[in-house]
């Protein structure tokens, strides 16, 4: 547990954190602190919620670790981000399973997460909404950027579900997810306003991206079956098999 305002002068890294089992941040617990989290292999912790990282107004920087195999009976399989902005980077988030909500990622929080979630691998990763969702105010807006989603599956919004929030998305590729309900690709409603740009979403199962009660602007991507938007294309991307 960091608690006492931790800044970057604090880094955690090169280790492995397994095996933990608490109510919130199974793995690591953030509170106002804001550490380097780098070259760690946070595996099989349990929590309700957070069950890998839990962020309660924190804002550290979350770099090369292997993010894998954790549980959360609630919200946020690997992190749980309320009232926090960390910069999330380089990361692989695998296997990591939400009862609820965001089985890699849930941002949350009056006040705003707006986490920058840029170079990373999901796959593998399941829950009933959203690999990464960000909900719940209109501050919550963070960057999801240069990002690979392949392989993830919910109810809701496959790689990404997006309620009362604004993320910009940005390059990223979305592949061969799955959402048993709406939403294999990105799922959006109730007052989401997301801005995509330049963002590859083919082959996903239930919908490429489903705008439901929602607002999203969309352009400069290839999504399959088209979409309205300046520059947006429909055309096969050609990526391998080998990804699924």
């Amino acid at each position: 547990t960091f608690s006492g305002g931790e800044d970057s002068s604090t880094v955690f890294s090169g280790f492995t954190i397994q095996n933990g089992d608490t109510t919130f941040g199974g793995g690591i617990l953030l509170f106002n602190s804001n550490p380097i989290l780098s070259d760690l292999r946070i595996k099989d912790n349990w929590a309700y919620r957070g069950a890998g990282i839990y962020c309660d107004a924190s804002s550290p920087e979350i770099v090369n670790c292997d993010i894998v195999a954790n549980i959360a009976s609630g919200r946020g399989g690997a992190i749980y981000c309320l009232n926090s902005s960390p910069l999330i980077y380089n990361n692989t988030i695998s296997n990591n399973y939400a009862e609820t909500t965001g089985s890699a990622i849930q941002c949350l929080g009056n006040t705003g997460s707006r986490p920058t979630v840029s170079h990373n691998v999901f796959y593998n990763n399941t829950e009933n909404t959203g690999t990464i969702h960000c909900e719940a105010a209109e501050v919550n807006n963070p960057i999801i950027t240069n990002n690979l989603f392949y392989s993830n599956q919910s109810m809701w919004g496959g790689a990404i579900a997006i309620n009362w929030s604004t993320p910009l998305v940005v390059n990223n590729t979305i592949v061969n997810n799955s959402a048993s309900i709406a939403g294999g690709g990105i799922y959006c409603w109730q007052n989401a306003n997301p801005t995509l740009v330049n963002n590859i979403i083919w082959g996903n199962s239930g919908g490429e991206l489903v705008v439901d009660g929602a607002g999203a602007i969309v352009r400069w991507s290839n999504i399959k079956g088209g979409w309205t938007g300046e520059g947006n294309i429909n055309a096969n991307p050609l990526i391998a098999d080998s990804m699924t």
